[in-house]
């Protein structure tokens, strides 16, 4: 049908050894089960129950055995993923006790530091007392040397004048 529809378009239809399409395989008959039929319909032997209880009991202990293997071998699996798994733990605490030892010595620097800082605030506070009490005697010893001039005239003066007087009075009244 393609090809038709190909050839009426005018293109050209290159052939291939498979089918573009796939053709439907054809399925074995299945034949339909009966129903079933009742057990006192299905002819059974005292030999053939004990029999097919042993392949049963068989059946079960193979798997068992097989299940209990298996099993094993995941509880084995697992064992080693525990013992990983503790190993991890163990290297983690070793690490998370390295960095509690860490933030204490960090802790203790700080608190280092701190003290420093507050003896450092501490000294400039001094340091400032020291400044202002340089200060004041400087400001005194101006004072005091503005005072002096007066008083230095002062005695001048009166060293002027006892030598005046002085000169006034004969010697021999000493």
């Amino acid at each position: 049908m393609a090809a038709k529809i190909l050839k009426f378009t005018g293109l050209k239809v290159a052939k291939t050894k498979k089918p573009m399409i796939k053709k439907k395989t054809k399925r074995a008959k299945v034949k339909k089960l009966s129903d079933p039929v009742k057990s006192m319909g299905v002819p059974a032997t005292k030999a053939m129950v004990i029999k097919l209880g042993e392949q049963l009991k068989s059946i079960v202990t193979s798997s068992h055995i097989e299940n209990r293997a298996e099993f094993k071998k995941v509880h084995d699996r697992l064992s080693r993923f525990d013992k990983n798994f503790l190993n991890i733990d163990e290297q983690f605490s070793h690490f998370k006790l390295q960095s509690n030892r860490a933030n204490a010595d960090i802790n203790e620097l700080k608190t280092a530091v701190q003290n420093l800082i507050g003896e450092t605030l501490g000294v400039r506070s001094e340091i400032h007392k020291i400044l202002a009490a340089v200060h004041n005697v400087g400001f005194l010893m101006e004072e005091q040397n503005a005072r002096n001039i007066y008083v230095l005239d002062g005695h001048t003066n009166l060293n002027d004048r006892m030598t005046k007087l002085e000169s006034k009075f004969p010697p021999d009244l000493e």
